[in-house]
């Protein structure tokens, strides 16, 4: 099978020789290749396209050959992407600050539930919802600042002082006000209706 030509397409790289630790086939053809695509300054994945082998296979020819690839376009894609992970962590981490009040609200509002009648669902509505839903919600309501945190707090360790900051206060408020409401609710049930302090 002839190689492909400086004009050709690459080949899918679903049919790639090679990979793990038996490196694929290749011939003096492709080594010559492999120095020709090098020095018109592909780079390691491009040439394994083209060759249709698998990045590794390429990675260890080189270093057969003694072909070192501009490592500086990988240190910029990386750091593109670090970029790119950070901000997807901060959106989830105001994703979930955002969700926090919500879950608060649902616990401490009426919900209406159905009874089983005689020959009909019954609508109920309760005041505050059952126990049980209460605890399942607490329980939604700690993991999303536990995420919250985690966020937060691996954020901090990569960002700069004044992005931890932002982020730490931002959590420390949002748990401020909900022992604040935790605290107001409680004092106003132990309040009974009617009667003044």
């Amino acid at each position: 099978m002839a190689r492909p030509k400086k004009t050709d397409p690459p080949r899918q790289r679903g049919a790639a020789r090679g990979g793990g630790s038996h490196p694929g086939k290749i011939t003096d053809t492709d080594r010559e290749r492999i120095r020709e695509l090098h020095a018109e300054g592909k780079g390691r994945n491009e040439i394994a396209d083209i060759l249709g082998v698998t990045p590794g296979t390429i990675s260890y020819w080189a270093r057969k050959l003694e072909i070192q690839f501009d490592e500086s376009q990988t240190a910029e894609a990386t750091a593109a992407r670090l970029e790119q992970l950070k901000r997807r962590r901060l959106d989830l981490a105001e994703m979930i600050e955002a969700s926090i009040p919500d879950l608060h609200d649902r616990l401490w509002s009426p919900v209406t539930t159905y009874e089983r009648g005689a020959d009909a669902l019954i609508p109920v509505t309760l005041p505050l919802p059952p126990l049980r839903d209460v605890r399942d919600g607490y329980t939604a309501l700690s993991l999303a600042l536990r995420s919250l945190a985690e966020l937060v707090t691996s954020q901090a360790n990569e960002t700069v002082a004044a992005d931890r900051s932002m982020l730490a206060d931002l959590f420390d408020r949002l748990r401020a006000a909900v022992v604040a409401d935790q605290g107001d609710d409680a004092r106003s049930n132990e309040t009974e209706p009617g009667t003044d302090e």
